[in-house]
């Protein structure tokens, strides 16, 4: 079990939506993110090739 989690970003939605303790918190936001993130690395390594 995780007790702490460090997440690096510069989006502001996300940063925002991460401070938040409610449960509105914008998981698309989130989702978008980590999407983002995803397609670096792949972008990435395909080009490491």
């Amino acid at each position: 079990r995780l007790k702490r989690v460090l997440i690096h970003t510069d989006n502001l939605e996300v940063a925002q939506a991460l401070r938040t303790n409610t449960p509105t918190i914008s998981t698309s936001a989130l989702v978008r993110e980590a999407n983002c993130i995803a397609d670096k690395i792949a972008k990435s390594v395909s080009t490491d090739k």
